[in-house]
């Protein structure tokens, strides 16, 4: 029963480890290689006159600038008020020219506060991702955020 014990352990450690070490394909190459979005796709994300939800604060990868392989995604959520977070409302998505939703990608690093991947595999070239997060009284956030990958 110990040798059982300790092995669930282990194991438990491991897949934590495990998270920060291995790299998450955010973006295939297929992916990337997709016809780009119509402009008009990248103006506007959410409506007028919707109350702003909570803050989406991206530390990386930063809009506009340039990263190599693999990239860090560092983001943090901050409520709007003492509205909290629904997590579950959070979302990420690829713009080419039709819109792939990659969250299921990321979802074993979405927390409470934020979201972190270490290690993200993102082919080379310019991408344009948006990110939705609501609190629990239905409030969106939106941000675009355009990066490129050598």
């Amino acid at each position: 029963m110990l040798l059982v014990c300790l092995t669930l352990i282990a194991g438990y450690y491991a897949d934590s480890f495990s998270q920060d070490t291995e790299t998450v394909t955010l973006i295939t190459p297929k992916e990337a290689a997709l016809k780009d979005a119509l402009p008009e796709k990248l103006v506007k994300i959410i409506p007028k006159g919707v109350a702003p939800g909570p803050e989406i604060i991206i530390r990386s990868p930063k809009n506009g600038k340039t990263y190599k392989q693999p990239l860090e995604i560092d983001m943090s959520f901050v409520p709007s008020g003492n509205i909290p977070v629904s997590i579950e409302t959070f979302r990420v998505v690829y713009v080419k020219f039709f819109e792939i939703d990659i969250t299921k990608r990321v979802k074993q690093y979405i927390r409470e506060k934020g979201v972190r991947v270490p290690k993200a595999d993102i082919p080379k070239g310019e991408h344009t991702l948006k990110i939705f997060l609501s609190d629990e009284k239905g409030n969106v956030t939106s941000k675009k955020l355009t990066f490129n990958v050598l």
